[in-house]
């Protein structure tokens, strides 16, 4: 990793803190489970990871999660801060990648497109193998209570985890890159 200026960590500082910040405005929507909430605090890390490098943008979001632990507490055992990390990895460093990869109009297609890509398999794959069944283990109820009306693990994941991460990643890419060429300046 390159030597960071004095001036850049500062930059990096403010970014984390508004992320942590950003996390107390958790929203959530009506016809999605109450554990699956909107928040805009990925979209400093999504600047970080993209005007300085990838692995300053894995740190700061660690960093992010461990800070709202210790700031707000857990209401899930660490899990959700766990999943808000992985996810957010994979959405962030094929965003990036494919941002600094490309010129053009193409960079901001497939940069939006790998970081929706990856934040959706990711937060499927997560729900299904690690996340249900650990809530699930811990709280000590069935995992009907939080598929409810899908019936079918499979088919929650298709109605709910899907469509929350798609959204999720419009969510966090457009502002960023609206506003990306200003801040870099």
């Amino acid at each position: 990793m390159r030597k960071i200026e004095f001036n850049n960590k500062i930059k990096i500082c403010i970014l984390v803190a508004l992320s942590v910040v950003l996390m107390y405005f958790r929203l959530s929507v009506p016809f999605l489970p109450n554990f699956l909430t909107f928040d805009l605090s990925d979209i400093p890390i999504f600047f970080i990871t993209i005007i300085f490098s990838p692995i300053l943008g894995v740190i700061s979001l660690a960093l992010k999660n461990l800070l709202v632990c210790f700031t707000m507490g857990s209401f899930t055992f660490g899990i959700g801060e766990l999943a808000n990390f992985l996810m957010g990895f994979c959405f962030i460093v094929p965003g990036a990648y494919f941002y600094k990869k490309f010129n053009g109009k193409n960079r901001y297609i497939f940069s939006l497109l790998s970081g929706m890509i990856g934040l959706t398999l990711s937060g499927v794959i997560l729900n299904a193998t690690v996340i249900l069944p650990v809530y699930v283990k811990l709280l000590g109820v069935e995992l009907s209570s939080f598929i409810g009306e899908a019936n079918t693990l499979l088919k929650f994941l298709i109605i709910y985890i899907v469509p929350y991460n798609v959204i999720k990643s419009m969510i966090i890419f457009f502002p960023t890159v609206a506003i990306i060429d200003r801040f870099k300046k």
